[in-house]
């Protein structure tokens, strides 16, 4: 569904990973064992990575920038 480098916003709140629905991010790695995921990557206004962490399709919309 997502590839490597695409930008992808989450449906969700993650408040431990202090990432809110809607925030925007980009997929660094896809996974499809054992189950489809992609690991996202996620950062500030000046480029700094804020959180990294792995996240189901469902759970996840492709952005157009």
């Amino acid at each position: 569904m997502f590839q490597e480098n695409d930008v992808v916003a989450v449906k969700g709140d993650y408040p431990d990973r202090n990432i809110s629905a809607g925030q925007v991010g980009t997929v660094i790695c896809c996974f499809t064992v054992p189950d489809e995921a992609y690991e996202v990557e996620f950062a500030d206004e000046e480029g700094r990575p804020i959180a990294q962490f792995a996240l189901r399709a469902d759970e996840l919309v492709r952005c157009c920038l």
